[in-house]
């Protein structure tokens, strides 16, 4: 695995504040289906951390290939309302 440190910006600029959530298809992952994820950093072994909405809000160390980048939901103030 390439982990250079251009490999590990290139992942912090995809990845870091955003929101994502488990790709399907991962069976080792089911625990974290449904769910959407802050990402809060991304390691030096090249995984990233996500701290996933609900009641448990420990960090998770991930593969960044069993992730995707999820779109936010706009909120009713985002919609230009006056």
């Amino acid at each position: 695995m390439d982990w250079s440190p251009e490999y590990l910006q290139a992942l912090k600029q995809t990845f870091l504040g955003k929101k994502v959530e488990v790709v399907p298809g991962r069976p080792e992952y089911a625990r974290f289906r449904g769910r959407i994820g802050q990402v809060k950093g991304v390691n030096y072994n090249g995984r990233v951390l996500v701290q996933f909405q609900g009641e448990d809000r420990a960090w998770y160390d991930l593969p960044p290939d069993a992730l995707r980048v999820v779109s936010p939901t706009p909120t009713p103030n985002d919609e230009g309302s006056d």
